[in-house]
């Protein structure tokens, strides 16, 4: 069964951002940074909704992004493919790919199984997170706990059951960010 983890920088009260075209990279540490590139380079594959993929723009470099999106893609005026057939984990050297999709979780998870990969990284929003969540689709996450507090903003999870979580590791990333490892207990 494929495996499929969460990966979030969030405030202290669980924001993920101020507002729904932030990007993370605006109050997140630098050491947070380097965790998601090298976690999501390791996996290979990320799943990002189409406002989350807005925010980074273009393909990250050494991996494959799956925008979940009920309407076809345009980078640059260029269509981007639709999920089918073969997804690879890069473009060519070094290089990113995006492809998209409007299958569900459960359909996309059993698509990318079948090509081959046994984990992907979910890399937000929260109505991707939610989705995820609400179908039973989330098995790990890891968390960044910034030193911050939003008094508003987009929570990391809306509308989700109750969900209880088993603590695999917390580690510093620097004096003030802490990174937690959660499974899910089924």
């Amino acid at each position: 069964m494929i495996k499929t983890i969460l990966i979030a920088a969030i405030s202290v009260n669980g924001i993920i951002a101020e507002h729904v075209d932030q990007v993370s990279t605006d109050w997140t540490s630098k050491e947070d940074k380097k965790f998601f590139s090298q976690k999501t380079k390791e996996l290979g594959i990320m799943i990002v909704g189409r406002k989350t993929f807005e925010t980074f723009g273009q393909a990250l470099p050494g991996r494959t992004m799956v925008v979940m999106s009920r309407s076809p893609l345009h980078i640059g005026g260029v269509p981007t493919p639709r999920l089918g057939g073969r997804v690879e984990s890069g473009g060519g050297e070094g290089a990113g790919r995006v492809v998209w999709t409007d299958l569900s979780p459960r359909d996309l998870l059993a698509n990318l199984e079948s090509k081959g990969y046994s984990s992907v990284a979910l890399c937000g929003g929260s109505q991707i997170y939610s989705v995820f969540l609400r179908e039973g689709c989330i098995d790990e996450l890891f968390l960044t706990v910034e030193p911050v507090i939003f008094g508003k903003g987009v929570p990391l999870i809306e509308g989700a059951p109750r969900v209880n979580l088993q603590l695999i590791e917390m580690k510093p990333l620097n004096e003030q960010t802490i990174l937690l490892h959660y499974r899910i207990k089924k």
